[in-house]
């Protein structure tokens, strides 16, 4: 049973990771996208 609680949790921060890799990979598009666009 105490294999089947750490596994869960193991998938939880995964979970998490994957999810704020994620946030911080669109933050960083958009914002190269908004330096491009102020460019001259």
């Amino acid at each position: 049973m105490k294999n089947q609680i750490l596994a869960d949790s193991v998938l939880n921060a995964v979970d998490s990771v994957i999810w704020w890799y994620g946030a911080l990979f669109w933050l960083f598009i958009a914002v190269i996208a908004l330096m491009v666009w102020m460019l001259p």
